[in-house]
């Protein structure tokens, strides 16, 4: 519905018409700058003062690290909101209240507040919906809110709010037309989250030197860690300074470096972590579209957004364990880097299916990707039921993955089709 279409704005809408108007409401998607997303707020008169904010930036891991830390602080009896981006099926999934998404009636509420504190100031589909966010929170009056930035670090909405912790997961070559062509220059971006005498979480192993010297610029307060290593057993220890260090935790259901993040987050707040609830919450934590596991006729499904090449490298890793080889149903967007993507995951021995997706003018067409990707034996698909189709026959397990479009494209046709 265009913006003319509506004679009363503020005016209450179905959650669908609210966020259809959203995404015509500014000339650009992408628009980073916090001078407009600024003044909205100040005019709502909504306050987060009370509320303890963790902010999470990294090209991967950020939305599992943000996960799992909100899960953890909720488990030890802490409220907390969790907001993340983008989502598979349904708005609600990005703004989380104490575990449960916001209902449709609470969303367009908010979305209505922010419509009345706007006036003439235009903002990006996520701006609107992040202030929207905020103001949920604000009402809810949560312990924490655990943040996940949208696109780089220092420019996008989310670091309106004054954060208690800073994190960078990783640093990769991702979305270079907006963060810098080099991970220096990505790395000085994100790391622009960190505030005075706050912690700064360093996950990432690139750009080291960078995010420290930003961290002292800053005056933020610099805390390195390393990825922790799985033992023969499965096992891992976190690192010190946590007071876990040398217990013998499973294997987390997510990542493991973003468990280890949470956990090391918990402590730099300054909250205990009691190691029966660490683990229970490391063994049930998931989230969709990352590393989910389905079935459909009989097929092995295994269901992941990565679409770099660092993050297609962790799910090689981890899904080899599981098999040698694989099908993997393949969907990619233009701006990012295919032949890198298909060469992480070349672990897998993998039989491919290339599929086209809808994402408008940067999506890429199955026979485009199957020329950039350097797949010449790849099987072109018309879509993912094609894809899943013709995939069953190979009797191997099934990856599905390159894109949240992909992914999402797929839980769609598998939840509801």
């Amino acid at each position: 519905m265009p913006p003319e279409a509506w004679s009363d704005p503020a005016r209450p809408q179905p959650l669908s018409a609210w966020l259809k108007r959203l995404e015509a409401l500014h000339p650009t998607d992408i628009d980073l700058g916090l001078d407009r997303v600024r003044a909205v707020w100040n005019r709502m008169g909504a306050s987060l003062e009370q509320t303890r904010i963790v902010t999470v930036a990294g090209t991967n891991g950020k939305g599992s690290t943000a996960t799992l830390t909100a899960q953890l602080l909720q488990a030890h009896g802490h409220q907390v909101g969790l907001y993340t981006s983008p989502h598979f099926l349904h708005f609600n999934e990005r703004i989380v209240l104490s575990g449960d998404p916001v209902s449709d009636a609470d969303l367009v509420a908010a979305l209505v507040r922010v419509e009345q504190a706007r006036g003439s100031i235009s903002l990006t589909y996520f701006e609107f919906t992040t202030l929207a966010a905020f103001e949920l929170f604000s009402r809810a009056e949560i312990d924490f809110a655990v943040l996940e930035v949208g696109l780089g670090g220092r420019l996008d909405a989310v670091n309106l709010l004054p954060t208690d912790c800073a994190v960078v997961t990783t640093i990769g070559l991702d979305h270079t037309d907006w963060l810098g062509d080099t991970v220096e220059a990505i790395a000085r971006e994100k790391a622009g989250i960190a505030r005075p005498g706050k912690p700064l979480v360093i996950g990432a192993r690139e750009a080291r030197g960078t995010l420290l010297q930003v961290a002292d610029d800053l005056g933020a307060d610099p805390h390195l860690f390393e990825p922790p290593e799985l033992a023969a057993d499965g096992t891992w220890t976190p690192q010190h300074p946590h007071p876990l260090a040398g217990e013998r935790l499973p294997e987390p259901v997510l990542p493991l470096p973003s468990a280890h993040l949470a956990l090391q987050i918990l402590h730099l707040l300054g909250q205990s972590a009691d190691l029966a609830t660490v683990t229970s919450v490391f063994a049930r934590a998931s989230m969709p579209g990352r590393l989910q596991r389905l079935s459909w006729q009989g097929l092995d499904l295994w269901l992941d957004v990565a679409h770099n090449p660092q993050a297609a490298s962790w799910v090689a890793q981890r899904l080899h364990r599981h098999a040698r080889q694989w099908t993997i149903i393949l969907g990619m967007l233009g701006d990012k880097d295919a032949p890198g993507v298909v060469q992480s995951l070349a672990l897998l021995d993998p039989r491919w299916y290339l599929i086209g997706l809808e994402a408008g003018s940067r999506a890429l067409t199955a026979p485009s990707l199957q020329e950039r990707a350097g797949l010449p034996n790849a099987v072109c698909c018309s879509g993912v039921v094609d894809a899943l189709q013709k995939a069953s026959e190979t009797g191997r397990p099934v990856l599905i993955c390159g894109s949240f479009y992909t992914v999402s494209a797929a839980l769609e046709f598998l939840t509801t089709g």
